[in-house]
């Protein structure tokens, strides 16, 4: 059984997921986006269901701050459903959180 975490290792631990809001990605070297791109598809093809989530947030993450917001609520609802599929909550609560920004930034 894990201990708790304490708030400070909490967010310690999520500081990484929000990183990438700090990054301009109009300026992302498309190596850094061909290898976001590379790594969903190794995840797909080796059918590591969890790691594919987490990069789809990731992917949807940098889509919503290039301003293809369509595509960024695509790649967080799919995150959404393989980490419902997998049991993963943390996914879960992690793409329905990136769900909800997305959708409070289109004002709906």
């Amino acid at each position: 059984m894990n201990a708790a975490l304490t708030p400070a290792q909490l967010l310690a631990s999520l500081e990484w997921r929000y990183a990438t809001k700090a990054f301009d990605t109009r300026k992302l070297p498309d190596a850094t986006w061909a290898a976001l791109e590379e790594s969903l598809r190794l995840y797909r093809n080796a059918g590591l269901t969890l790691q594919q989530s987490g990069t789809l947030v990731n992917l949807g993450l940098t889509l919503e701050k290039l301003g293809r917001q369509a595509e960024a609520e695509a790649a967080f609802q799919e995150a959404l459903l393989l980490a419902e599929a997998t049991g993963h909550m943390y996914g879960v609560v992690d793409a329905l959180l990136s769900l909800g920004r997305l959708a409070v930034a289109q004002g709906r």
